[in-house]
């Protein structure tokens, strides 16, 4: 239960009672009964035949859509499914049929593909009216097959004018490359710009950190190679060249209020609908700092802001040395804020109310809605 509490998407109305009778709440209610119904959510799956592949492999994948509450297959009779290379460039796409929700498809790869880490991305026509947060994405690793191989899983972090990428490395067998001596060489453009020695730790990991290229257009990707054998080695591309950045803030309550520790959750997408990991700074008025966020996961991220009367903020970050920076919503005098905890306690989700004065001595109704569900 645990799991499948961790993993759940709530969306959460609070309802005041005061003023409020039951037949308005129901009426609320009702709304969003309808809203659901003329406008049903899908959610998409593929499941592959194999974690990772090899040059001239065939990926073969089955998918399987879903209505927005899970109980029956989507409306839509088809779904675009992309295979794009490590620098977000598209290498083939396909057009899937579906039967009840139901649909298979393959990729034929060349036997001269590069080696190197991919991703699938998969959609219906439906989907691409609520964002790319809804597609369907998985990232492998496709490259020789043999005992030289190891496989990858990377993230990067720009902030401060300072790149720092994290990479886990595994063997074929999918066990961790622990206590390895690694030869590290980041290149740009084919040149060599930096290089270190170092060992992984235990759970194969390690991290490489390096000043922001000053012209960060040309590809750059960063050679791990195994001291003990030459021969084992990888290739971790470096994404410095997306500018066109999607960045959104969304307080957990729906919006920001004065007074109140707000809890506002964030994420970064590029301009192929991929998450783009990005820190930077909030400031009021007075170009003070109030708060820093980092992403920690595929451009996602959240942190707390104590909004002030009369008082305006703005996110600044900084991506491919090019200073951004994005005004927040104004926040509102009176109101409340919401915070969901599912980490604490394994077996159960926490809801944390937070009201202004004058709102703290009503009493509320709790709206969830999971999917099409509403309780």
């Amino acid at each position: 239960m645990g799991n499948w509490l961790s993993k759940i998407v709530l969306c959460l109305l609070l309802i005041s009672s005061y003023g409020v009778s039951a037949q308005q709440k129901d009426a609320l209610i009702a709304r969003i009964e309808s809203y659901n119904q003329a406008f049903p959510g899908e959610k998409l799956y593929l499941t592959f035949d194999k974690p990772y592949y090899a040059a001239g492999d065939t990926i073969w994948f089955k998918s399987i859509l879903l209505n927005g509450s899970a109980e029956g297959p989507g409306l839509s009779e088809k779904i675009y499914v992309e295979l794009y290379n490590d620098k977000n460039q598209i290498i083939e796409k396909k057009v899937t049929a579906l039967k009840n929700g139901l649909g298979f498809g393959e990729f034929a790869l060349r036997t001269a593909i590069q080696n190197g880490n991919y991703t699938i991305r998969a959609y219906t026509n439906w989907q691409q009216n609520f964002g790319a947060d809804n597609f369907f994405h998985r990232s492998f690793y496709i490259g020789n097959a043999g005992q030289n191989t190891w496989l990858a899983d990377s993230h990067q972090n720009i902030a401060n004018g300072k790149v720092t990428i994290n990479v886990q490395l595994r063997n074929i067998k999918n066990e961790l490359a622990g206590f390895k001596d690694l030869d590290l060489t980041l290149q740009q453009g084919g040149k060599t710009i930096s290089s270190k020695n170092l060992k992984t730790g235990a759970d194969g990991t390690f991290t490489y950190n390096f000043p922001l290229p000053s012209e960060p257009g040309e590809h750059i990707e960063l050679i791990a190679t195994d001291r003990s054998n030459e021969l084992r080695k990888i290739v971790v591309p470096v994404e410095l060249s997306q500018e066109n950045i999607d960045l959104q803030f969304m307080p957990e309550g729906g919006y920001l209020v004065n007074g109140i520790n707000n809890k506002i959750a964030f994420k970064s997408i590029d301009g192929n609908g991929m998450g783009l990991n990005v820190g930077g700074k909030i400031l009021n008025s007075r170009n003070e700092v109030q708060a820093e966020f980092t992403s920690v996961h595929k451009g996602m991220g959240s942190f707390y802001l104590y909004p002030q009367p009369q008082e305006t903020y703005t996110a600044e970050y900084t991506v491919n040395g090019k200073t951004f920076r994005q005004k927040l919503e104004t926040a509102k005098s009176e109101g409340t804020a919401i915070k969901i905890d599912h980490i604490t306690k394994q077996d159960s989700v926490l809801i944390y109310i937070k009201a202004t004065e004058k709102m703290r001595a009503e009493n509320y109704e709790l709206v969830a809605q999971n999917g099409g569900k509403i309780s």
